[in-house]
């Protein structure tokens, strides 16, 4: 799918130029959210983004928007979701400008993108899938000061901290963005006749107050498009994989989703053929066909893929066969009935076992 349809051109926040950082920061509500810079004829500047300039710069709040922009990739009109995903994913930006003839026509969102995936089929994966990949969590106690939490950030190259109370069950979120008003406040400098302990440095200060305790959460025996739900439905970057008991043992990020719908830009032979069927059928099969080429194009390194229904005895009866070819190597799925959505359903089953064992 290309991202034409998916293409927002309202309620796309915009600034000007002249405008400071400080004030444009809390319209954003995460690190990875952008506001879009038009001059005063409206012509497209660049973007203002939490990761570039708390992160990457370290601007001051009082900084003017034209000093502090950053230039994020630039969709085409005819690009497809798995090119979009990629640029998000490398830059850090999960809202992009999209452009025709060379004029800006609009933005496609993360969010968008995902609840097509979503539609697609392609998130219905178990969420080990993406944990076996992923970093061992990085986390810290809730006692822990805001100079420990900044350095784990450094040291560790994350942008998000797993916290947890005393017990090691988990307590919340903390994310390089919920210190940014300590982080961006410039330091003052002290006079020599300032009493020991008078004022508390900000570095250490207790974490515990810029937690996020809001954290959604699954079990270890989801599935990936229960976190990709959440994730678009609560409009929010993560969410904690916990067991038992609230024992965060991983995180599933916007990031991971959008290295999936990246994996669908993989070259994948597709063949398929139908035989004597009706609008209605072919509409099911249609579906069928598009779920399990992008499920099998995120997990697998199959190389072809041949699909064939066949409707026989006017309706009455359907045929079905899979064929999946790999490194010179053939397996065959074969089904029949007379009710053909369960029969597709039936045979998406099987594929994804078979696919699951290679």
């Amino acid at each position: 799918m290309n991202i034409q349809e998916l293409l927002k051109t309202k309620n796309v926040m915009k600034v000007s130029p002249d405008e400071t950082l400080g004030s444009v920061f809390p319209r954003l509500s995460s690190s990875h959210d952008v506001a879009f810079v038009f001059d005063e004829k409206d012509t497209y500047l660049g973007v203002i983004n939490l990761y570039h300039c708390m992160v990457k710069k370290q601007y001051p709040s009082t900084t003017k928007v034209r000093h502090a922009l950053a230039h994020a990739p630039k969709l085409n009109i005819n690009d497809d979701i798995s090119r979009a995903a990629r640029l998000m994913r490398e830059s850090k930006m999960y809202y992009l400008p999209v452009f025709s003839a060379g004029k800006y026509v609009g933005v496609l969102t993360a969010k968008r993108m995902l609840g097509e995936a979503l539609k697609q089929g392609l998130f219905d994966l178990p969420v080990t899938k993406i944990l076996q990949k992923a970093r061992a969590l990085v986390i810290v106690s809730e006692k822990a000061s805001v100079g420990e939490a900044l350095n784990k950030y450094k040291e560790k190259k994350v942008s998000k901290l797993m916290v947890t109370d005393q017990e090691g069950k988990l307590a919340g979120i903390l994310s390089y963005y919920d210190l940014g008003d300590l982080v961006m406040t410039p330091k003052e400098r002290q006079s020599s006749g300032s009493r020991t302990g008078e004022k508390l440095k900000s570095s250490e200060a207790p974490v515990k107050p810029y937690v996020n305790t809001k954290v959604y959460t699954i079990s270890g025996t989801a599935r990936i498009e229960d976190a990709a739900r959440i994730m678009t439905d609560h409009e929010v970057g993560s969410v904690v994989v916990v067991w038992p008991e609230r024992t965060p043992r991983g995180i599933i990020t916007m990031r991971d989703l959008l290295d999936l719908v990246a994996g669908t830009g993989k070259p994948l032979l597709f063949q398929y053929g139908i035989s004597g069927i009706s609008d209605t059928s072919r509409e099911y099969v249609q579906r069928f066909v598009t779920g399990i080429t992008n499920y099998v194009r995120t997990i697998s390194p199959l190389k072809n893929i041949m699909v064939r229904v066949r409707e026989t005895k006017g309706g009455q009866r359907y045929e079905a066969s899979v064929e999946l070819k790999e490194r010179g190597k053939s397996t065959v799925i074969k089904k029949e009935g007379i009710n053909l959505p369960k029969l597709l359903h039936d045979m998406k089953t099987a594929v994804k076992n078979a696919v699951g064992k290679k």
